[in-house]
């Protein structure tokens, strides 16, 4: 079960990065103003946010699990080379595996938090991108009009009283 954890949390690190890539690709303003009207328009932000939400936790959980871990494994480490210089034991295959179980540690804590902070990087690059587009809407009023006059109105029922 660990293993699925962690090869999940991977998964989701490869396609942040894959998203971040796209946000920060150079793009001429039009097409990214473009771009950003017809996201925002459907308001994705506010309908995946809780499941972003969940996400954030979930990667929390997994880097204070991860480096709780990795004090653990440091203790036992600690207590293996003290018992060694104590009694004169020496158990190679012993410490070789408290290691192993350091480095896997110690990936998962590093895995979790570049993806909790990829997590917040791309939120503050959608914010920075909706903000740009409101400026430019603000500057030029009369495109932000003929954009709005373009796109389809749904007719409005009127009663007969």
């Amino acid at each position: 079960m660990p293993s699925l954890i962690w090869s999940t949390a991977y998964a989701f690190l490869l396609v942040e990065l894959v998203i971040t890539a796209i946000l920060v690709v150079p793009v001429p303003i039009k097409i990214r103003n473009a771009i950003t009207r017809k996201v925002f328009q459907f308001d994705l932000g506010e309908r995946i946010r809780k499941p972003i939400l969940f996400i954030a936790i979930a990667l929390a959980m997994g880097f204070v699990d991860s480096y709780s871990k990795h004090q653990y494994v440091m203790e036992k480490i600690d207590e293996e080379r003290n018992a060694e210089l104590d009694h004169g034991h020496h158990l190679p295959h012993v410490l070789h595996h408290e290691k192993e179980k350091k480095y896997k540690a110690e990936r998962n804590m590093y895995l979790t938090g570049f993806a909790l902070t990829l997590l917040f990087v791309i939120g503050r690059i959608c914010q920075l991108m909706q903000e740009h587009v409101e400026l430019e809407n603000e500057l030029h009023p009369e495109t932000a009009v003929e954009k709005r006059e373009a796109t389809p109105k749904k007719p409005v029922d009127k009663k007969n009283d």
